[in-house]
């Protein structure tokens, strides 16, 4: 068996899923953590649907400026917030993040994250 570097596994995941995935698509999720300030951090789910044990986790990110017009706007439309123990539908955008660090010679750190940037 290869033994892969994190970087390498990270960029495989990278290609995989930009080869693979829209740029966007709908998730339906249940929220089991939920943490909002100025941003908003949430863990979601899913649950297998006869025994309620967790099949999936992700974590998502909704940053202050969307987060600040999310908000109000969910309330409105359903009279009630946000909050853990919900199921949503959420439009998730798959982020490729690629930095630089700066050491003696310049590389590219790969990451992948679930950014949540709506609901439905």
């Amino acid at each position: 068996m290869k033994t892969l570097t994190l970087y390498e596994l990270n960029y495989i995941v990278k290609r995989t899923l930009q080869m693979t995935l829209d740029q966007t698509y709908w998730v339906k999720a249940e929220i089991s953590e939920m943490q909002a300030n100025r941003h908003c951090y949430m863990e979601l789910v899913q649950k297998d649907p006869k025994t309620h044990d967790i099949e999936a986790r992700a974590k998502a990110q909704v940053w202050a400026t969307t987060w600040n017009l999310l908000r109000p706007t969910f309330e409105r439309a359903t009279g009630q917030r946000l909050a853990a123990g919900m199921e949503i539908l959420v439009e998730v955008m798959s982020c490729m993040a690629s930095r630089s660090t700066s050491s003696t010679s310049t590389r590219r750190t790969h990451s992948v994250t679930w950014r949540a940037d709506a609901w439905k």
